[in-house]
């Protein structure tokens, strides 16, 4: 793909992803409710607790947001790439749009946020490697058998 349909979808999937995070799904909360969490893992094992819609919304949204990212760094950046060069990334960023989120007043800050954030970016680097050594060795799966057919 070109490079400059590359570089159009990063900037369409970064104002997606700044809309949906600072726009999107807005929160009312009410002026006594912390605006920041600071501490690891405490609004995970509650969502997790909590279940259905509560998971799928705070802790599955977190990780799948981010899993373009490990896409997109990669391809955008060439052979340099690593796990951990994706992680910085995706943790800057994270941590960028918690800080808008919190600078903001109308959005919770999280830690969690960032974490899961970091680790959609993280899975979806795994994802791109996989895939680009499927690329690379060919075909997954044998070509399947020619049968012959009966002449008449």
């Amino acid at each position: 793909m070109p490079r400059p349909i590359i570089v159009s979808l990063f900037i369409a999937y970064l104002l997606l992803l700044f809309y949906l995070t600072l726009f999107a799904f807005p929160v009312h909360l009410p002026h006594s409710h912390a605006l920041l969490n600071l501490i690891p893992f405490e609004s995970i094992v509650s969502d997790v607790h909590a279940g259905g819609r509560r998971m799928l919304r705070n802790v599955l949204g977190n990780l799948a947001v981010f899993l373009p990212m490990g896409f997109f760094v990669p391809i955008l950046k060439g052979p340099w790439t690593s796990a951990s060069r994706v992680a910085l990334v995706c943790m800057i960023l994270s941590l960028a749009i918690e800080t808008l989120q919190y600078d903001s007043g109308r959005r919770v800050a999280d830690i969690d946020d960032v974490l899961l954030n970091t680790l959609g970016g993280i899975l979806g680097y795994a994802g791109f490697v996989g895939l680009r050594r499927g690329w690379s060795r060919g075909p997954i799966l044998p070509p399947a058998p020619r049968v012959r057919g009966r002449s008449s």
